[in-house]
Parts: structure tokens; C-alpha cells; sequence
């Protein structure tokens, strides 16, 4: 996967590797767990593969963002 995209980032909705797709998800579930040793967790980071998600990311961007506007344009949005 890495040698043809050049990344290690596998969507959760890619059909071609759904066994891939599995398998990282498998990964990310044992490390909220805490049940990957650390070597596991270092080889994994080596090769690319991001343990942690980026959704929680998503959903702080937006609410900093609806907290950024309400600050700027004050609760109402600016009348709308």
C-alpha cells in the first residue's frame, strides 16, 4: 500500500484492501487499549502508520471555528 500511494494513511472506506482496512483498524483499537508494547508501537510509527485518528482533530477544528466566529461576530452570526 505504502509503494503505491506513498503513504501509510489507509481509509476506513477503501474497498481494494478491505483485509488492510481490518488490520489498522485492529492496530488503532489495541492502542486506545493499551495493548501494544511499545516496539510494536515504534515499528509502527517507522513505517508511517498513524495509531491515533485524525476525527477528534476534525471535531475540535469545528468547534473552535463555531467558538472563533461567535467571538468575532458575537452570538447572533451577524443577524443570519
Amino acid at each position: 500500500f505504502k509503494a503505491q500511494n506513498g503513504h501509510c494513511n489507509v481509509s476506513t472506506h477503501d474497498a481494494q484492501n478491505k483485509s488492510l482496512v481490518g488490520w489498522v483498524n485492529q492496530q488503532r483499537v489495541l492502542y486506545k487499549k493499551n495493548a501494544l508494547n511499545s516496539d510494536c508501537i515504534q515499528q509502527l510509527n517507522s513505517i508511517g502508520l498513524y495509531l491515533e485518528t485524525l476525527r477528534p482533530i476534525k471535531r475540535n477544528f469545528s468547534k473552535r471555528e463555531n467558538c472563533r466566529r461567535e467571538n468575532i461576530m458575537g452570538t447572533d452570526f451577524g443577524g443570519r
